[in-house]
């Protein structure tokens, strides 16, 4: 089997890298460094992108259909930290954005992403000069600890 071929779109699913409050931004930095042209993308792009890589996933419980569909639900889709203006159990909810069906969609590929084998996947060191700094409380050893199959140079691309 081929391994899945988004490396950093992973690493954003699994908080290595700090997200910023344009989700779409971010996706598309994941997607440039994972050698697609994010930057011309529009939203449905990326979107397509992402679930057609997450349909390449063996299959498992939570990329069945009905999974999807439930999973993507607006009264659902906070479970994968997807957060919309229904969340009303969320302090300052109101300020909170409207639910989007695409934003749910990539959301929920994203939390998949999250528990993805090494083995479906080649794990890459975080590029915090290209795509995103490391989220708060990840260090540069954290990095060396986790990629040490890489070469050192690639890990030195990883500091921040």
């Amino acid at each position: 089997m081929e391994k899945f071929s988004l490396q950093h779109v992973v690493l954003y699913g699994k908080h290595w890298y700090e997200r910023t409050d344009d989700f779409w931004a971010d996706i598309k930095k994941c997607l440039t460094a994972d050698g697609y042209c994010g930057e011309y993308m529009t939203n449905n792009d990326a979107a397509n992108v992402i679930l057609k890589q997450f349909e390449r996933i063996p299959s498992r419980h939570d990329n069945s259909i009905s999974a999807v569909v439930f999973g993507i639900m607006e009264h659902e889709i906070w479970k994968c930290g997807y957060y919309t203006n229904s969340c009303k159990w969320v302090k300052d909810y109101e300020k909170l954005p409207e639910y989007e069906v695409l934003h749910a969609i990539v959301s929920y590929c994203l939390s998949s992403f999250c528990n993805l084998e090494t083995k479906y996947w080649t794990p890459t060191a975080p590029d915090t000069k290209k795509v995103l700094p490391l989220r708060k409380g990840i260090t540069k050893k954290h990095v060396k600890e986790m990629f040490t199959k890489l070469k050192p140079d690639e890990t030195e691309a990883s500091k921040s």
